[in-house]
C-alpha cells in the first residue's frame, strides 16, 4: 500500500522515461514520412500532367505555323511552275507559284508537280503571298 504523496524510489533518469512517448514519437515520425512521400508523388504526377498538356498545346500551334497562310481547294490547272486552284474559302480561283524549294506530297509520298491532276483536292501552305512552301494532295480530302 503506497500513499499518493510518497515519492517514487526509482532514480530520476528511469522515472522520466516511459515506453509510451517513444512509441508515440515513432508513430508520428512514420505518419509524417508517409505524408511527405505522398506529397512528393502527387507533385511529381501534377508536374508530368502539366508538361504533357503544355507539349500537346505547343505541338498543335507552333509559333512558326501561326504566321503562315493556307489555301485549300480543287486543282483546276497545273503548269510547269504553278498550280491554279478553286479556293473553297473564297470561292475564287488562285494561281500559286511552285518554286524549287516547294515540297510536294501525293498520298503521303514525295511527288513532283506533274503527278498532280485537275480535279484533285489540295491543301497548300504558303511561303509568302504567291509562293507555295508545301503542297499536299490526298485522296482522303475528297468525299
Amino acid at each position: 500500500m503506497s500513499d499518493n504523496n510518497e515519492q517514487d524510489a526509482r532514480p530520476a533518469s528511469i522515472r522520466s522515461t516511459s515506453l509510451r512517448p517513444s512509441v508515440s514519437f515513432h508513430l508520428t515520425s512514420l505518419i509524417t514520412a508517409a505524408a511527405f512521400i505522398i506529397l512528393i508523388a502527387i507533385s511529381f504526377y501534377a508536374g508530368t500532367v502539366y508538361e504533357s498538356s503544355k507539349q500537346r498545346h505547343l505541338s498543335l500551334t507552333p509559333a512558326k505555323v501561326l504566321n503562315r497562310h493556307f489555301a485549300f481547294g480543287m486543282v483546276v490547272f497545273v503548269s510547269q511552275n504553278s498550280i491554279t486552284i478553286d479556293n473553297t474559302r473564297t470561292g475564287s480561283s488562285q494561281l500559286i507559284s511552285i518554286t524549287k524549294t516547294t515540297l510536294i506530297s501525293v498520298d503521303g509520298q514525295p511527288a513532283s508537280l506533274s503527278q498532280i491532276k485537275a480535279g484533285e483536292i489540295t491543301l497548300i501552305r504558303m511561303a509568302n503571298k504567291n509562293d507555295a512552301a508545301v503542297v499536299l494532295v490526298n485522296s482522303k480530302f475528297t468525299d
